[in-house]
């Protein structure tokens, strides 16, 4: 139905003054009643970087969201990202819906560390103390602490 509208809008855009009043007025009446079948969504998904799917297939989601028009009856969406828990979501649309707006929320399972080449080297550098007392044992005082 979803594309069905978007062809009576596109012969109303591209070839309106072309048609006789008669076939204007079908084609308008066409698309507003093919618009009473749709309903729209706005999805946003966090983080970004979420592939997303919408009943199965990829469907790409702006970082600011994404608008789109989905025909009557139920659709799910997914969502995954490496770090995150997989969600899904179901969402039933009703005929000539107002706009429902689908918020897809990962969660983290795994931390991220962004370790600069400075921070790199300190770990690098403090190894062989780290082996000296793996082996030797550690003190029973906290070497990190500042005296």
């Amino acid at each position: 139905m979803a594309a069905r509208r978007g062809g009576c809008r596109r012969l109303l855009t591209r070839h309106g003054a072309e048609l006789s009043p008669d076939e204007r007025t079908a084609a308008e009446t066409a698309k507003a009643e093919l618009e009473a079948l749709v309903g729209v969504v706005r999805v946003q998904v966090s983080p970004p970087t979420a592939a997303v799917t919408l009943d199965g297939r990829p469907f790409a989601v702006d970082p600011s969201g994404t608008t789109a028009r989905l025909n009557v009856g139920e659709h799910l969406f997914a969502a995954s990202a490496p770090g995150y828990t997989r969600i899904t979501r179901t969402l039933t649309v009703a005929s000539g819906q107002a706009q429902v707006n689908v918020l897809l929320e990962l969660v983290a399972t795994s931390g991220f560390l962004d370790i600069t080449a400075e921070q790199g080297q300190a770990c690098f550098d403090f190894l062989p103390t780290r082996v000296r007392l793996d082996l030797d044992g550690w003190a029973d005082r906290d070497i990190f602490t500042h005296d």
